[in-house]
């Protein structure tokens, strides 16, 4: 069976949200669109089988500044490079739309995306302390050449 990353729509994204317990709690449709007003942004889906397997949702901070702000995969999901071909896609289209970077936060306790993160040349670019180190913020930083 094949995996196929597509652009989604904003119900897309909440229903696969809303199928990842890390989210807690997850984001209405309402909050996602209000964030995403008057950004250019990019919303991806992995599919297999008109199922909806993950997503990744990011949006400009500036003209040349991508914030990926969103993204994970259903756990039945996981370990198949799902995470990677998001991730993969989001920075080629920030890419062709002209932003020189791209930057990330990721909770201390999300190892798998803290590893990928890395494996995929991200530089920690800053840190917020919160009450548990696990809920503390790394973030990341990848230049786009």
């Amino acid at each position: 069976m094949s995996i196929t990353i597509r652009e989604a729509t904003v119900d897309e994204i909440i229903a696969v949200l809303e199928g990842i317990e890390e989210f807690d709690p997850v984001y209405s449709p309402s909050e996602v669109s209000e964030r995403l007003q008057g950004r250019r942004y990019l919303a991806l889906v992995a599919v297999e089988e008109d199922r909806l397997l993950g997503f990744k949702l990011g949006y400009s901070e500036s003209s040349d500044q991508f914030y990926s702000w969103l993204g994970g995969v259903l756990p039945h999901a996981r370990r198949r490079g799902i995470a990677r071909r998001l991730l993969l896609q989001q920075e080629a289209w920030a890419r062709s739309e002209g932003f020189r970077s791209i930057r990330v936060k990721s909770r201390n306790r999300f190892r798998n995306m803290l590893l990928l993160l890395l494996n995929e040349s991200y530089e920690i670019c800053g840190f917020d302390a919160r009450e548990t180190s696990a809920d503390s913020r790394i973030h990341f930083c990848k230049h786009l050449t």
